[in-house]
């Protein structure tokens, strides 16, 4: 269409199936709209009346001030006494069909995340064992750090530096595994870029902060046992 105001003009194509008139008259313009979902982009649509292009499915579209489903009976009697022949639709609220639109990937983003999160507690649970290991072969050595005036800060520190060492090289492997996957999984979200910065920066640093939790727990343990005790019993 020519630059400048539309309104009032003829519509520059041909409406297919449109009776009585060649061309229509433009006489208002709305937002995109999307009718194949909302993951989808908006492609061009136009209204015309019902009398010049009577196909396709007739819809009631209501804005009410409350729940719009405990007023489909009054609906239904102002459409009844309109048309009386006209059948009577189910009717289904805005928030429904937006639920039904995004139901199938709802469901994958969830056994995606579901995945994901028994991934993240049986790596936690990985990392806990192997500091555990870790510490169970180093007793004698803790013991004797111990028994030389080593503080148990120290012996705390010295777990932690290792623990701290192996997360952030599984951090690092997991960031560069998610950007090269991240084209394939970009299918699974919207509006939000798959390689995002603040996303990856905040899951690897709650994969930090869980990884250094789980250092903490074996290293205190380590540090509260009395080096004596380890001593006598190596």
């Amino acid at each position: 269409m020519p630059p400048g105001d539309p309104i009032g003009r003829d519509f520059p194509a041909k409406m297919p199936g449109a009776r009585n008139r060649p061309r229509a008259t433009v006489v208002g313009i709305v937002r995109d709209i999307k009718y194949g979902g909302l993951d989808a982009d908006a492609g061009p649509s136009a209204y015309v009346l019902w009398s010049d292009m009577p196909a396709g499915h007739v819809y009631l579209a209501a804005r009410t001030a409350g729940n719009t489903l405990a007023l489909a009976s009054a609906i239904r009697a102002v459409v009844r006494d309109v048309a009386p022949r006209l059948p009577a639709m189910p009717f289904r609220s805005l928030d429904d069909l937006v639920e039904q639109s995004v139901a199938d990937r709802r469901v994958r983003a969830l056994l995606g995340g579901s995945v994901a999160l028994l991934a993240f507690a049986v790596a936690m649970v990985g990392l806990a064992g192997s500091l555990m290991r870790v510490v169970s072969e180093r007793r004698q050595e803790l013991a004797i750090r111990a028994a030389l005036g080593a503080s148990p800060a120290r012996a705390i520190g010295a777990i932690m530096r290792e623990g701290a060492l192996l997360a952030a090289l599984g951090i690092a492997i997991g960031l560069a595994v998610a950007l090269a996957l991240g084209r394939a999984l970009g299918t699974l979200v919207r509006g939000v870029s798959p390689h995002d910065p603040a996303t990856l920066a905040a899951v690897a640093a709650l994969v930090a902060a869980a990884s250094l939790a789980a250092c903490y727990v074996p290293a205190r343990r380590a540090a509260a046992v009395d080096p004596l005790v380890l001593l006598r019993s190596d």
